[in-house]
């Protein structure tokens, strides 16, 4: 309550835990929509790619070639993400799951439509809860877990070791990323990237090897 000219107010001066959680789910929607956008800004151009490489040339010119396969382009532009997703694997064979792709883009949406706040919406398919999956590099030792926030000093005979782990949101529950979560679903997405530029490699029977070579041929 505080007082101002001979009245009195209560209940509007905000609690500092409330402007805090405010302010960071503000903050992790501006991140994951920026995260969403180099997603959906990568799918599509795979299969942009993908069509340039599978589609017999036409026209006279590349331009035309081009003008064609944009044109092609537009009605994958149109599909939900998950279906792009879904696609973009059956496309390029691909046998490992892109989920974490279509999961980071459900939490988005929860940020954006709902303030973060769990909904049926965002549910996993038959659940009450938006559930994360990561894949990323553990570091362990016999003083703990090696992480960005740990404060572990000196040598431990650290040891690597390829770690799932699922991060569930219940219904009415805030999705909230801590540090050490944003890299592990920044790793976990960066894999699934290398999948699907290896599912390309391997469709159309390219030699990685020889990248820097088809780039500099392509140069000149």
């Amino acid at each position: 309550m505080f007082y101002i000219k001979g009245y009195f107010f209560s209940g509007l001066l905000r609690d500092l835990s409330e402007i805090r959680s405010d302010v960071l789910a503000e903050v992790d929607l501006l991140n994951y929509h920026q995260l969403i956008k180099i997603i959906h800004a990568y799918v599509e151009k795979v299969h942009n790619i993908y069509l340039a490489l599978k589609e017999p040339k036409t026209g006279e010119t590349v331009i035309a070639f081009k003008e064609h396969i944009d044109k092609l382009c537009t009605q994958f532009y149109r599909l939900t993400f998950p279906d792009k997703l879904k696609l973009i694997s059956q496309n390029l064979g691909l046998s490992t799951s892109l989920e974490i792709l279509s999961q980071i883009n459900r939490a988005r949406n929860c940020h954006e439509h709902r303030a973060g706040i769990v909904s049926d919406k965002d549910c996993d398919s038959g659940k009450n809860y938006l559930s994360v999956q990561w894949t990323y590099p553990r570091i362990t030792s016999p003083a703990g877990d090696m992480s960005p926030i740990s404060d572990i000093k000196g040598r431990n005979d650290p040891q690597l070791l390829f770690t799932e782990e699922i991060k569930r949101f219940r219904k009415n529950e805030r999705i909230q990323f801590e540090f050490y979560d944003n890299t592990k679903c920044i790793f976990s997405i960066n894999t699934c990237f290398k999948r699907i530029i290896d599912g390309l490699y391997k469709l159309f029977d390219v030699d990685q090897e020889a990248t820097p070579v088809i780039l500099r041929e392509f140069k000149s």
